[in-house]
């Protein structure tokens, strides 16, 4: 039988399964993974996999009174999910399931993995990524394993960016679920985070050993694409196997991640010996060096090397290839600046937008407050005169006309006020100071393109 280790298994895939579009529940999620987990790198091919019930129960933080209840409902629905991976550069969507078949006893659930699934999860080298089972347990949100499955994928980078539909589409939220930005934030990504920044309370350490920050990227004045920013940080390991029913001898491991450079993980993902690729990082830093890695994986996606050949890399890596022209310096900052430009003005056009709103409002508010002002200092006499005079003026609608705070009544009424425009420009300017409004005259800066 297999055996989930004390220490977290490794859930190893490669990176189109990690953007393939699919949606499980937590418990099916971690169910999958404790499956993929006992995979072993020499597989050729497939086994039948078990794992004792009640070692998963303990893994997954699942009660062991309702596990066998909470596992056969789990593993009916994941046997009906259905699997989306594009292959042929997304020309063409392979659709499967994950399983071909699952047995589950009173002590042991056993799973075999669809056979279409060998390309991703047997004999991985090249694009791929790994991860400790035992970080995701600790995850409550469905999304919240999904964005981490997909930015460790990218952890070697440090970054990566997706279309907002993309992304979605990955995640399987249909765009009339969420559609406004604000409620996907709040209800996808802001969750997300909070996970990845759990921290334990006895030691101050991360759950999670990765996080990110967000960029939006605007087209217009909508957000079309999100930019992650992944950051690695020192997280607490801790788990325990040992029966329930045995409390004293629960062994928590517990130790400090040292956090790993990005550089140095993407150099041994290519067959770069650490002694090398330190050296490398040391001579050229982080960035330069990664630079070198993805213009190496780009020769590889166009099909002009061999992914398992590094000779290119070592040879980009030596020659410094990943250091910037003062040309490509000077491009970058032109875009740098043109960037914070457009931003700029995309601020002043929403908050021009805002205000214009607002400013309609405050001038119905406004001239219903001077009509009230003026009605208050008419005596009884004079109103009756007012109201008659005007309808007389306006014989249409005199009828209509049952006292002055009728609308047909605003024009006479206003032209009664003293200074009406001047008093209406200060009822502005105080309304924009009470509601923080500062105008902005960046609207019509003009672009810099050159």
């Amino acid at each position: 039988m297999n055996q989930l280790k004390n220490k977290g298994n490794l859930v190893s895939y490669s990176n189109n399964l990690a953007e393939a579009r699919y949606s499980l529940l937590p418990i099916e999620q971690k169910l999958i993974f404790a499956m993929i987990s006992l995979i072993s790198p020499d597989d050729e091919e497939f086994k039948t996999y078990k794992i004792d019930v009640r070692q998963l129960a303990d893994y997954m933080a699942i009660d062991r009174k309702s596990a066998l209840r909470e596992l056969d409902k789990a593993t009916d629905r994941l046997m009906a999910r259905v699997l989306r991976i594009p292959i042929d550069d997304g020309k063409r969507l392979l659709k499967l399931h994950w399983v071909s078949h699952c047995t589950l006893g009173d002590k042991v659930v056993e799973f075999s993995f669809h056979e279409k699934l060998k390309p991703y999860l047997l004999r991985l080298k090249g694009h791929f990524a790994s991860f400790k089972y035992q970080i995701i347990v600790s995850f409550r949100g469905s999304y919240t394993i999904r964005i981490y499955h997909l930015l460790k994928t990218w952890e070697y980078k440090g970054f990566c960016e997706y279309a907002l539909s993309e992304f979605r589409e990955i995640l399987d939220i249909d765009a009339e679920k969420y559609p406004e930005f604000k409620e996907f934030n709040r209800n996808v990504l802001a969750p997300a985070k909070r996970e990845f920044e759990k921290q334990d309370k006895a030691t101050g350490l991360y759950l999670s050993d990765i996080s990110f920050d967000l960029q939006t990227i605007r087209t217009g004045r909508s957000i079309t694409h999100l930019r992650f920013i992944i950051k690695k940080q020192a997280y607490q390991e801790a788990f325990s196997l040992l029966p329930q029913s045995d409390p004293n001898e629960v062994e928590v491991l517990a130790a400090v991640t040292e956090v790993e450079s990005p550089a140095l993980a993407a150099l041994r993902l290519h067959g770069i010996s650490d002694e090398l690729a330190e050296s490398f990082i040391a001579e050229q830093g982080d960035e330069a060096v990664l630079r070198c890695v993805n213009l190496f994986e780009e020769q590889v996606l166009a099909g002009k090397v061999k992914a398992q050949g590094a000779g290119l890399l070592l040879t980009l890596l030596k020659s410094g290839a990943g250091f910037k022209t003062p040309f490509e310096l000077q491009l970058e900052q032109k875009k740098h600046t043109q960037e914070q430009q457009k931003q700029r003005q995309q601020q002043a056009l929403d908050q021009a937008e805002k205000l214009a709103k607002r400013k309609a409002q405050w001038d119905k508010d406004y001239r219903a407050k001077v009509k009230q002002e003026i009605i208050a200092q008419l005596s009884t006499e004079q109103q009756a005169e007012l109201l008659a005079s005007i309808k007389r003026d306006n014989p249409i609608v005199a009828s209509f006309i049952e006292d002055l705070n009728s609308h047909y009544c605003s024009a006479s009424l206003l032209a009664l006020a003293p200074h009406f425009e001047a008093g209406r420009a200060a009822y502005f300017a105080e309304r924009m100071q009470a509601e923080g409004f500062i105008e902005l005259e960046t609207a019509s800066e003009p672009l810099v393109l050159s």
